[in-house]
């Protein structure tokens, strides 16, 4: 959480409320309504989003930021609940917006075990998958330049991948799809390094998390508001400051300059 917003915490769990309060009201439909209904509840997110984005953006140091950032978080959490209960059944949707939810209530964010569970569940949270999928579009993309060239093309290989058991955020470093204007950047659980810059892989997963606890719309309008004129606030874009205010810092093989054991678009 933002300094600004220190002493205002207590009503970020309000603000969830408020953003859960809609979908709730709105009943969960034993199946998926028709594509109108659902390309109407989409564009209604997608502004939900931007208005709670806005409000939470300019009052950082006033109760109604936290209450947006808490709109944002408890809208997410409704939408992931409603996705999860068509897709799968009513208890993983209670589970998953649970979790998500969870991300409104003060102090609870900075708990290490509580940002592993949240960020290892954004790859099942269909909210997070609008970031996520694309994410994994552009890796299978560089698995592919990194196949070629061990058959001798001349591509781009893939220098190496970690997997950060902290947060579940894939990062890979190298190959055909990397950053060209900036060290790193982030599609949810997906992270693109440029060679050399592994420094800027926590702030990434900051990202990573933000899509996790505020959805994949949330994602993209905070990249709009970084690198798209006439906003291009950069850094200070509301969506690069909640990415620090999870407080995540290098794991110890990272802060060496050692690589991090493995298994296997947004710029900072």
């Amino acid at each position: 959480m933002q300094k600004t917003e220190t002493s205002f915490r207590y009503v970020a769990p309000a603000g969830a409320m408020l953003g859960l309060l809609p979908v709730v009201l709105s009943g969960v439909p034993a199946a998926a309504p028709p594509v109108e209904a659902i390309a109407a509840a989409g564009l209604s997110a997608v502004l939900a989003v931007v208005i709670g984005y806005v409000i939470a953006d300019r009052n950082r140091s006033n109760p109604y930021g936290p209450l947006g950032r808490g709109f944002l978080i408890g809208l997410s959490a409704g939408l992931n609940g409603v996705l999860l209960t068509w897709l799968i059944d009513w208890r993983m949707g209670v589970a998953g917006a649970a979790v998500n939810l969870a991300a409104a209530v003060p102090g609870l964010s900075a708990l290490a075990a509580y940002r592993a569970v949240l960020g290892w569940s954004s790859w099942v949270l269909p909210m997070s998958w609008l970031a996520t999928g694309v994410g994994l579009v552009f890796a299978g993309i560089n698995g592919l330049s990194h196949l070629g060239g061990l058959i001798g093309l001349n591509v781009p290989a893939v220098r190496r991948v970690r997997l950060d058991g902290r947060t579940g955020v894939v990062s890979i470093e190298g190959g055909a799809i990397v950053p060209f204007r900036s060290r790193g950047f982030n599609l949810g659980s997906v992270t693109f390094v440029r060679t050399g810059c592994e420094a800027v892989i926590p702030h990434e997963a900051g990202h990573a998390l933000n899509v996790a606890a505020m959805g994949g719309i949330f994602h993209y309008v905070g990249a709009i508001d970084e690198n798209v004129p006439p906003l291009r606030r950069g850094q200070d874009a509301y969506a690069e400051i909640v990415a620090e205010s999870w407080g995540l810092r290098p794991a110890p093989q990272q802060a060496s300059g050692q690589p991090q054991a493995t298994r296997g678009a947004r710029r900072s």
